[in-house]
């Protein structure tokens, strides 16, 4: 997703990209006391003693603050959904370096192997080094390239499990965070889904795409709806962490009638917003629905071209 060249009618859009913002910006209010915007509290400076990033800091976000987020809240969410959305990006965050919370290195631990991204120069590329350690391997081992091949297709991290919905929770949490106070109101529900430790049967798709990006840092675009029509949904939120696209809408607006019309009028929005854009590539509906705790398994596919540097182990 490149810089945003779209006008509508129906949408003001507000785009966070960190790059045209030399320091930080405080969305939301900032003198106390003051209404959280998630649990609807006046609260004193004392419940404000933190910054509260509007995106995960774990995600790469030092820029975008959410100054009317009250330190519980905040604590909540950390605690609560954080963990599961590192853990869904968890991959890319460490491929495109971006480091933990503490500023340290990241790296995947698998149960049976470990990653990271290395600093050490390439003798012949400017792309960093990419080392794999799997705990099983013999130092005396002979390896041959369709031998890799199948160890790359057997990378087990299902011990680091994240919860679907979760996800869902928190990029909207993030997108509720960026938007105008007043426009929180219309998502009360949401909300409350969010703050719950409850799940929905049934969410309305997110489109997710891969593209080259060479910036750690996420961006959010905010699509407000600044017009009556309700055959567009009144927000649609896109979302960029590493090299990872999502376009979403945040369910249970006051104004739903239910997830298949949200799925209905969302694709109302990209019908429009593609054919303004002249096409989006190859965004996939992806389904976050699911409520139970889950892992992954890494499938790398190694293609070695005739005549370039030889890999090594």
């Amino acid at each position: 997703m490149d810089d945003i060249a779209y006008t509508s009618a129906n949408y003001t859009i507000r785009l966070f990209d960190p790059v045209k913002f030399p320091g930080k910006l405080y969305n939301g209010q900032k003198d106390a006391p003051k209404r959280c915007r998630f649990c609807g509290r006046v609260l004193d400076s004392s419940h404000y003693s933190k910054e509260a990033h509007a995106i995960s800091i774990s995600l790469g976000n030092t820029k975008f603050i959410c100054a009317d987020e009250c330190d519980e809240c905040n604590e909540q969410f950390g605690r609560r959904l954080e963990n599961d959305i590192i853990n869904f990006f968890q991959l890319f965050l460490s491929i495109y370096q971006v480091p933990k919370r503490n500023g340290k290195e990241r790296q995947v631990s698998g149960r049976n192997f470990e990653m990271k991204m290395s600093d050490e120069p390439h003798p012949v590329s400017d792309l960093p080094y990419l080392h794999i350690h799997m705990h099983d391997w013999k130092d005396d081992e002979s390896i041959t390239i369709d031998k890799l091949i199948e160890i790359l297709k057997n990378l087990d991290l299902t011990n680091k499990t994240f919860i679907p919905q979760n996800v869902y929770k928190a990029i909207c949490k993030f997108a509720l965070s960026l938007m105008p106070h007043s426009m929180t109101l219309h998502y009360q529900k949401t909300l409350e889904w969010i703050q719950s430790d409850s799940f929905e049967l049934k969410l309305p798709s997110v489109k997710i795409a891969s593209s080259d990006r060479a910036n750690k840092e996420p961006i959010m675009v905010l699509f407000l709806r600044n017009s009556h029509n309700a055959r567009y949904p009144l927000c649609v939120a896109s979302l960029r962490i590493t090299n990872i696209n999502m376009f979403y809408i945040l369910p249970f607006c006051d104004e739903s009638t239910g997830v298949d019309n949200d799925n209905v009028s969302f694709e109302t929005f990209w019908d429009q917003f593609t054919n303004a854009k002249g096409g989006m590539g190859n965004y996939n509906n992806y389904n976050l629905s699911n409520a139970k705790r889950i892992g992954t398994k890494l499938n790398f596919d190694l293609i070695v071209k005739p005549d370039t540097e030889p890999v090594s182990f």
